[in-house]
């Protein structure tokens, strides 16, 4: 039996002031955001918007998520 884990990609939403306004985590599990203010939350409203809306969203590799969140208190889900 081949067992497939979905790998976790990180997404973050442009700010109109420069960085991103919230960070979207996606795995196995679901669909999660997290922002400056609010830890992280499962949110599937989320999924389909960050994946497929690059004008918005940018894909973040996992040394860029992390950076970012580390400016927010945060750590990679």
């Amino acid at each position: 039996m081949l067992e497939r884990e979905m790998a976790r990609k990180y997404y973050g939403r442009r700010s109109k002031k420069g960085g991103y306004d919230w960070i979207v985590c996606i795995d196995e599990d679901g669909c999660f955001i997290t922002d400056p203010i609010d830890d992280w939350d499962k949110d599937n409203d989320y999924l389909d918007e960050a994946k497929s809306n690059p004008v918005l969203y940018d894909t973040l590799d996992q040394e860029t998520a992390a950076t970012v969140l580390a400016e927010w208190g945060r750590s990679l889900r």
